[in-house]
């Protein structure tokens, strides 16, 4: 199966990019794409698979993230809490009365 050419075409019946004219006639959905260290050009239709992959993995990562400080916020207010309500209980500033 690998020694069978893969032919990729245009959905839309289109070049991407071609020269005509002296000018440079490009589709604007032909877009540049910046990794790390190079950039790529290519369809944006052609990206959106891949591109929402990554954007999952990001928010996977963000949210556990943030799932991490909340609980180490949580933890602190619980800490404070309890120190509060010690204080109050060896200090008190004043009695209440009913």
């Amino acid at each position: 199966m690998s020694d069978i050419p893969v032919k990729t075409f245009c959905p839309f019946g289109k070049t991407c990019q071609e020269i005509k004219d002296n000018e440079i006639h490009r589709c604007v959905q032909y877009i540049k794409f910046s990794k790390e260290d190079k950039d790529e050009w290519g369809c944006s239709f052609a990206w959106m698979p891949i591109l929402l992959v990554e954007n999952t993995f990001v928010n996977k990562s963000n949210s556990a993230s943030i799932e991490s400080l909340r609980n180490e916020i949580v933890n602190e207010q619980e800490k404070n809490r309890d120190f509060s309500r010690n204080l109050v209980t060896k200090f008190p500033l004043l009695e209440i009365t009913q």
